[in-house]
């Protein structure tokens, strides 16, 4: 008895880290992605808004906010 109880936790443990080793690179690389995107938008510290002026020549300004 106490024979099949070790070689299912055994099996269990072998599992776990098996999944371990699948969901863990994917839980680094979508923190990865997090931390670009963090710096991405932290590099870009002000939104640009396109206006467009009605002037006579029509000319697009951009201007930061």
């Amino acid at each position: 008895m106490g024979h099949l109880f070790f070689s299912i936790l055994k099996y269990e443990v072998q599992h776990i880290f098996y999944l371990g080793n699948i969901v863990a690179p994917m839980q680094y690389i979508s923190k990865r992605m997090q931390q670009n995107l963090q710096n991405i938008s932290s590099q870009i510290s002000c939104r640009i808004m396109i206006i467009l002026s009605k002037q006579e020549n029509g000319t697009i300004t951009m201007q930061c906010i």
